[in-house]
C-alpha cells in the first residue's frame, strides 16, 4: 500500500469563522494521527471533522499562553476519507496548530471505515 507522510502547520490571520486546513483529496483517505495546538495568548478554539455533518472535537475550549491541546498517538487517530475536512476557529490569532497525517490511496486503502 503506497503511503504519504506529511504535516501541515496552521497559524490563525481570521477570527470568528471557520477555515479548514486539511481537505481529504478526491480518491484517498486520510488517517490524521496527530493534532497539536498550543496558545500564545489568551484565545478559545473549536475544531471540527466534517463531511457534510460537522462533529465538534474541540468546542469552545479557553487557552492562555503556554496552554497545550493534543490529540492523538497511541493508537488513537481520525479517519477520513475523500472530501472530508478539518476546520478551526478561533477567537484571536494567538494559536498555533500542528497536524500529522498519512495519505492512502482509497482503492488500496485495508483501514476500516
Amino acid at each position: 500500500m503506497v503511503t504519504t507522510l506529511g504535516s501541515k502547520g496552521y497559524i490563525p490571520t481570521t477570527t470568528g469563522s471557520y477555515v479548514t486546513v486539511l481537505t481529504v483529496p478526491s480518491g484517498y483517505h486520510c488517517k490524521i494521527n496527530y493534532f497539536f495546538c498550543a496558545a500564545g495568548g489568551a484565545v478559545t478554539v473549536d475544531a471540527r471533522w466534517s463531511d457534510g455533518n460537522d462533529y465538534r472535537f474541540l468546542k469552545g475550549k479557553n487557552l492562555n499562553a503556554g496552554d497545550l491541546v493534543e490529540f492523538g498517538g497511541d493508537g488513537k487517530y481520525l479517519i477520513l476519507t475523500e472530501g472530508e475536512t478539518i476546520d478551526i476557529q478561533c477567537s484571536t490569532v494567538n494559536a498555533t496548530f500542528i497536524i500529522s497525517y498519512e495519505v492512502y490511496i482509497a482503492p488500496a486503502s485495508t483501514i476500516v471505515l
